[in-house]
């Protein structure tokens, strides 16, 4: 059995190691998920929301060793708003300035606290000297805003994409047909010009969405008009847009991905360099095609991100499984090893306006915003938690990293 040289993260996480079932070393888990995914003709790497940056890049360089499809989990809710900013931009800003600046909030269909209990006291509620501020919820359906909102509106699910664009024309300062005003749209048009006076009237305006919503409230054309929206009243005042995604480092997987590959999601390496493929290489789309032939999932969710036809074949797949005690593992994981949960993992990862944060130490007790415990690097710091010695890589990037040495070894022995 090949033996691998491991640091002392890397180590610490060897106790969890599965091999077939059976307990193992990190060595001899990493040489046998090594033959595995070598052995495939199509592998992919799937998840990365559950891992720190510094492991999401190791799984990036796993994907291009193998010319494998790699793709996260967040593209599944998330990949449609990708595309549209990518056709359009993206008008955003940070949560800090939504704390300092902000004096109008729409919450469109979202209610933050359900998602991260403890947001709105943190951002939403105005900082000392900040605007007095206004604070609207708009319901989409089911999907509701937060309760305590100064004001409630709202809208049928099936006319949300023709409220937005509307809206949008209110907002350009266009006249709208009278045929196609009013029910058609959803909201009187009295509504339209008065939310849209609102939307221009504002200093600093925010709205928050839903960027990863539930496979059963996913509507692509959703963040393309709220994109097109904000960017239309930002020619006239300042409005911004921030998705409130889920607990976990979705934000910084698209981050690493667009940094080591220049694409963020559903990228596959099979001819030696990075292609884009969204509908064809996203998880998604490769598993229910039923083309995968080995996986390695880092840090992933699949019941909740998949459909039940592509979990069904994942279930199906042979299989290398990193994350936590309590991550998904189908019937045909064949290597499975054990790493601390999320939250405990020192290491960095990106909130969910985009700003990279350093934890310092376990934080799983800690209120959770934009997926990152609240100033976990400060409290962690308070608490006495230090950064990794030596600057030691976080456990799961250390597994990573065992495994990359393995395939690295492999690739040069057989002369590829």
């Amino acid at each position: 059995m090949e033996q691998v040289a491991l640091s002392r993260a890397a180590s610490e996480a060897a106790a969890g190691a599965l091999v077939d079932g059976r307990p193992a070393t990190l060595g001899a888990a990493a040489d046998a998920a090594a033959t595995l995914l070598l052995r495939a003709v199509y592998p992919l790497v799937y998840g990365l929301e559950r891992a720190t940056v510094e492991a999401q890049r190791r799984a990036v360089e796993i994907a291009e060793l193998l010319g494998a499809a790699i793709d996260p989990g967040s593209s599944a809710g998330h990949g449609a708003a990708l595309l549209a900013f990518q056709r359009i931009g993206q008008v955003t800003a940070t949560l800090g300035e939504v704390r300092n600046r902000a004096d109008l909030l729409v919450f469109w269909g979202i209610d933050p606290d359900a998602v991260h209990p403890g947001f709105l006291a943190r951002f939403a509620a105005p900082a000392p000297g900040a605007p007095p501020r206004r604070t609207l919820a708009v319901d989409v359906g089911a999907a509701r805003g937060p309760a305590g909102a100064d004001e409630r509106l709202e809208v049928p699910v099936e006319r949300e994409f023709e409220v937005l664009w509307a809206l949008r024309a209110r907002v350009r300062g266009r006249r709208i047909e009278p045929a196609h005003a009013g029910a058609a749209e959803g909201w009187p048009d009295a509504r339209l010009h008065d939310v849209a006076a609102r939307l221009l009237g504002c200093r600093y305006g925010v709205i928050f969405y839903d960027a990863e919503p539930p496979a059963g409230n996913r509507d692509p054309m959703r963040p393309l008009a709220l994109g097109a929206l904000a960017a239309e009243a930002s020619r006239r005042t300042r409005l911004r847009l921030i998705g409130v995604r889920r607990p976990g480092n979705g934000a910084g997987a698209e981050t690493v991905l667009t940094w080591q590959t220049g694409f963020p999601f559903a990228v596959h390496f099979g001819r030696g360099y990075p292609r884009y493929g969204p509908g064809e290489f996203t998880a998604e789309a490769v598993l229910a095609r039923g083309e995968a032939d080995a996986a390695l999932l880092v840090g992933a969710d699949p019941l909740r991100e998949l459909s039940p036809a592509a979990v069904a074949f994942l279930e199906r797949v042979p299989a290398v499984v990193v994350g936590s005690a309590e991550a998904w593992a189908g019937p045909g994981t064949r290597v499975r090893i054990v790493t601390p949960s999320f939250e405990e993992l020192p290491g960095s990862v990106y909130r969910m306006d985009g700003v990279a944060l350093r934890r310092r130490g376990a934080a799983a007790a800690a209120p959770v915003a934009a997926g990152v415990p609240v100033g976990a690097a400060r409290r962690g710091a308070a608490a006495g938690a230090a950064e990794p010695v030596g600057g030691a890589e976080p456990a799961d990037a250390a597994v990573l990293g065992a495994l990359v040495a393995v395939l690295r070894r492999r690739l040069a022995e057989a002369g590829r």
